[in-house]
């Protein structure tokens, strides 16, 4: 947010009142499922990691040093943070070094298929086309005819099997457990799945249970579509090919723990 906000040279100071919102629901939507969230855990504890400053930080009421604000004492004493002014302007002047920031948080948290999602809901655009990129491309490129070739080129949920030229179209190589945590590239903790249940899995729209069925979040809603292509698959089992390794239980129960969206339809 705070790099989107310097690549449309806005204000280094921002009040609390101006992200508690929209920070809520990216951690809705982005991070692990919780119970409650808490935007007011960033805005105060970015501090440590010398890039933010929270203004007049001695003046707001806690019961002792290290406890957190609530989101009711930031709204209600209007505090603000902002980004100490050398960082600021590098961040505002040098774009290229803001989109390579900007880019490896994206990778260092999230797999691929929610990046231009993240961009979009806090409205930051990036180029691509670092020698980093390239590298990471040829690694994944390596990891996908591997899986693709263990599944036989079909998508593990649905059975999409679509090819051009004898080149599968749309089915992807799916980590289970996401590589950016420590999810290796190995068929344990990979599935061939088409574009949609990709994303439907990298969201936690779509889970895999311990018996290897499919589970469809109860918070996913849609239409006749949505009811065809991704609710009538609650339950089924995996298309597993008899060559394919099955996914290693840790990793199913890390996917169902960090980003499986509970319950299960």
């Amino acid at each position: 947010m705070l790099l989107a906000r310097a690549q449309r040279a806005g204000s280094p100071v921002v009040p609390y009142a101006e992200v508690d919102g929209g920070l809520a629901h990216l951690l809705q939507e982005f991070g692990p499922p919780r119970k409650s969230d808490h935007p007011e855990y960033p805005f105060w504890h970015l501090e440590s990691d010398k890039v933010w400053l929270v203004r007049e930080r001695a003046s707001i009421p806690l019961r002792s040093q290290a406890a957190n604000p609530s989101r009711a004492i930031l709204l209600a004493h209007g505090v603000e943070g902002e980004v100490p002014a050398p960082l600021w302007q590098l961040l505002v002047e040098d774009p290229e070094f803001r989109d390579e920031l900007a880019g490896r948080i994206l990778r260092d948290f999230w797999p691929e298929t929610l990046h231009d999602s993240l961009r979009r809901k806090v409205g930051l655009l990036l180029p691509g086309g670092t020698r980093e990129t390239v590298t990471r491309a040829r690694r994944d490129a390596r990891f996908r005819v591997a899986v693709l070739d263990a599944f036989a080129g079909a998508c593990a949920v649905c059975g999409y099997d679509a090819r051009l030229a004898d080149d599968s179209m749309g089915v992807e190589a799916a980590h289970i457990r996401w590589h950016c945590c420590g999810g290796p590239d190995d068929l344990a903790n990979a599935l061939a799945l088409c574009a949609l249940h990709h994303v439907a899995l990298d969201s936690g729209a779509l889970g895999i249970d311990s018996r290897h069925r499919v589970r469809i979040s109860a918070h996913l809603a849609g239409g006749d579509r949505a009811q065809a292509l991704l609710h009538a698959f609650a339950g089924a089992p995996l298309l597993l090919a008899a060559q394919a390794p099955r996914p290693a239980p840790e990793h199913l129960r890390w996917h169902s723990r960090e980003v499986f969206r509970s319950p299960a339809a």
